[in-house]
């Protein structure tokens, strides 16, 4: 009995948190669609998203009647856009909890997925797709092979704690491949990957796996590069 016991002690907070993750995409996938819906009706998407619980409205027109989120810390998923483009694109990041889940590699969210690499789960517009990051092999090297990435109430500025202080003192490098550069591409530092529309993201990379020579490896502006002071 006591093993009975044991078992299922151990086993309900799982089945909690894979019914969190069913959630937090389903909200999401939902939301994909709710998205289309304001973009006909407003010809761009939403400057930025309602409150949790709040409508989400078109002029007078209600496009959603209670805006979804997460459902552990009952905060808004994250929600990008920009006037850059006159808000023809967004991204709605989240976090699940379980790095097992299968949407996570498929997506290739797998070392993280946009601001900070703080999130494993998104959706994008059709125009686009979520910025994914890869870890630069020198570092990835050192790294454990299935790292566990911040809980989804965690400030996404913080590095994933079990990233060893020794190895990364600091935020990384955001390299990409700029837009631009020929027939071989151009490997920078940008601030605000997402931003600039990039698909990928090599962290502290400076070769960018010498991946740029692939113009479908590229940021499409070049809003969020990296300005020095």
């Amino acid at each position: 009995m006591s093993l009975i016991g044991t078992i299922a002690f151990v086993g309900i907070p799982s089945y909690f948190a894979q019914a969190r993750d069913y959630s937090r995409k389903k909200d999401l996938k939902d939301l994909a669609v709710v998205m289309e819906y304001y973009y006909d009706a407003a010809s761009a998407y939403p400057l930025s998203i309602p409150s949790c619980g709040e409508p989400l409205l078109f002029r007078e027109k209600i496009i959603l009647d209670s805006f979804p989120c997460d459902p552990k810390t009952n905060e808004s998923y994250m929600y990008i856009t920009d006037e850059y483009t006159e808000y023809q694109w967004y991204k709605i990041y989240t976090h699940l909890e379980r790095n097992a889940d299968l949407s996570i590699p498929l997506i290739g969210c797998f070392d993280g997925c946009g601001p900070e690499c703080a999130y494993n789960f998104g959706v994008a517009s059709s125009n686009i797709s979520v910025t994914a990051c890869l870890w630069s092999q020198a570092i990835a090297s050192t790294i454990p092979s299935e790292p566990t990435h911040p809980p989804s109430d965690v400030s996404p500025t913080i590095i994933p704690s079990e990233t060893p202080s020794e190895i990364i003192s600091e935020m990384p490098l955001n390299y990409v491949c700029a837009p631009g550069g020929g027939t071989v591409g151009s490997c920078e530092v940008f601030d605000d990957p997402d931003r600039s529309l990039c698909p990928f993201v090599y962290l502290d990379d400076p070769s960018c796996q010498n991946q740029c020579d692939n113009k479908d490896n590229r940021c499409r502006n070049a809003s969020g590069k990296y300005k020095p002071e």
